[in-house]
């Protein structure tokens, strides 16, 4: 019986740790611009361009392929005067 807990605990820590390492679907704060952002295990730490949707989750866009290679201005929407680059 303990060991089946165990084995139960260990699989919903991993199953943590690899939906952790996603950030599609995430909360994002403000709506309908774009944004930069690293996370722990994802893109080999490089940055990435994500959209925040209408209803405040992230949608990554594109994989940046360097650290300083993503670059936003007045959240990215043409609306605004903003651009994005992400290479």
């Amino acid at each position: 019986m303990k060991f089946i807990s165990l084995t139960t605990m260990i699989n919903a820590v991993l199953l943590g740790i690899v939906a952790a390492q996603d950030p599609n679907n995430q909360p994002c704060t403000q709506y309908e611009t774009y944004g930069c952002a690293t996370m722990a295990g994802y893109n080999n730490g490089n940055p990435y361009l994500y959209y925040c949707s209408e209803l405040y989750f992230v949608e990554v866009e594109k994989k940046c392929s360097c650290p300083t290679c993503c670059n936003v201005i007045n959240g990215g929407t043409k609306a605004k005067g903003g651009s994005f680059t992400c290479s």
